[in-house]
């Protein structure tokens, strides 16, 4: 009784008993072989449930939540008490396995809400009963308000408060803030999964000399008077228009363009291990940006006294010694997020490396948004080495400069136009001969790094004066 468990396809045990893979698929093709979809419904922060009908008019609901810590193993799930008032809804397991769940007096049941499906079926003709009851489900103890608070830049002085409702239930109540002093109050009605905006003064003016930093205490009331408080943080800086920058090491086009010093270093072994204290002296970098309506202009100075640039296997792996990594959020949303996906439909990533020899540096395309939003059959591909983004590495007397221009096509759907707001997460890297030993970055937090935080990309505006 033994197998070869590196076999990817096996579907049976010894004992020719189905395994996971075999059920999920079954249970899926019995349940909703027939059904037709009908509804997404969220009817807390972080869970969904997909709304199905089969051939029967049955309606049937695949619920589950999507919470990392709960992914990971590292909290319970939570538990949704929902109005399910007929004794003759039915609930399986994702093995297909009947569950039995007790009604309360109030005709109330509840349910987990874990990353494995739970799959609701109700009676025949009731899809908007149902519905309803899912709608109007909600988390035990949950303290989490389901409007999502965010800021998105419209000027140096001005700002656009964003208020998502996470749920498909409609929200009412209002929002209260005070910038510099004066309280401002908005009413706010907001469709399910949908948005309201508000305009607000900044409570500093948005520099191009350096990035500014500002939270904003956001305190939210709901229908039933309950209050939830949310900050909204950015750190932002603006970006000059120059007419035209030749990417050529010369920095005489850069005169007149600020340069911002990277002051968060975070530092490592060998190991990837953090550190806790920079190795300042022998790694400092700043960084400038321009732009006009054709090319994202950046220029990168770094002072090291030992760059390192040897030949790896593949340009994927340049951000191993000596580079420059460039993240770029085109519609500056990154800021929504509640969870903290890596990389969302929009994002770049670009790494920028030499070969000691070479003439011309790899830029290397990691990732890439959705193609649909980036220009279709023409949009750049994700983990692909780009020859048409113009770049030049060039060695100072003191360490080398990262010069590159990113043509519109290639950093679509971000609009190079004045009063553009997006994010710009950058990260260089320290390599002297042993792995990676320290990082600067434009990130404020402590020991971040932009792969690993995208809500915290610092924003840019376009400005042309």
């Amino acid at each position: 009784q033994a197998y070869n468990g590196w076999i990817g396809d096996v579907f049976l045990d010894t004992r020719l008993t189905p395994l996971l893979m075999q059920k999920i698929p079954h249970t899926l093709g019995s349940l909703l072989g027939n059904a037709e979809f009908r509804k997404d419904v969220r009817f807390a922060p972080g869970c969904r449930a997909y709304v199905f009908e089969d051939e029967l008019k049955r309606p049937i609901a695949a619920l589950w939540s999507y919470i990392p810590m709960v992914d990971r193993g590292v909290k319970e799930s939570p538990v949704a008490i929902m109005p399910m008032a007929s004794k003759e809804t039915e609930y399986f397991d994702l093995m297909g396995n009947a569950i039995s769940f007790e009604l309360d007096a109030s005709g109330d049941v509840e349910v987990p809400v874990s990353p494995f499906p739970l799959f609701i079926r109700g009676e025949a003709e009731s899809l908007d009963t149902f519905v309803q009851s899912l709608e109007d489900a909600s988390l035990l103890g949950s303290k989490e308000s389901v409007v999502a608070v965010s800021l998105k830049l419209l000027s140096q002085e001005s700002g656009q408060l964003i208020f998502k409702n996470r749920i498909s239930r409609h929200f009412s109540g209002k929002a209260s803030v005070t910038i510099n002093g004066q309280p401002l109050t908005f009413a706010l009605s907001i469709e399910g999964q949908s948005f309201q905006y508000e305009t607000i003064p900044l409570p500093k003016k948005v520099q191009t000399s350096h990035q500014i930093s500002f939270d904003i205490p956001v305190e939210i009331q709901d229908s039933r008077e309950r209050i939830y408080t949310q900050t909204v943080s950015i750190d932002a800086s603006a970006s000059l228009f120059k007419a035209e920058i030749i990417v050529d090491g010369n920095l005489d086009d850069w005169s007149t363009v600020p340069a911002i010093k990277l002051v968060n270093r975070r530092t490592y072994t060998p190991t990837d291990t953090i550190g806790s204290v920079g190795q300042e002296g022998d790694f400092e970098a700043s960084y400038s940006v321009s732009w006009n309506e054709e090319f994202l202009y950046l220029c990168v100075t770094v002072e090291d006294d030992h760059p390192f640039f040897p030949r790896y296997n593949s340009p994927s792996g340049d951000w191993q010694k000596d580079s420059l990594q460039i993240y770029i959020d085109t519609l500056g949303d990154n800021g929504h997020r509640v969870v903290k996906e890596v990389f969302d439909y929009n994002d770049y990533e670009y790494d920028l490396s030499i070969t000691d020899g070479d003439d011309v540096p790899n830029v290397y395309r990691r990732t890439a948004p959705e193609q649909q939003l980036a220009g279709g059959l023409q949009a750049p591909r994700p983990n692909t080495i780009e020859h048409d983004i113009p770049a030049v590495i060039s060695r100072t007397a003191n360490g080398y400069v990262y010069e590159v221009a990113f043509p519109r096509r290639l950093i679509a759907p971000l609009a190079l136009e004045q009063l553009t707001f997006f994010r710009l997460g950058i990260m260089v890297n320290d390599n002297d001969g042993q792995g990676r030993t320290s990082g600067l970055t434009n990130l404020t937090e402590v020991d971040q790094e932009p792969h690993s935080h995208p809500e915290n990309w610092p924003g840019l505006l376009l400005i042309a004066e």
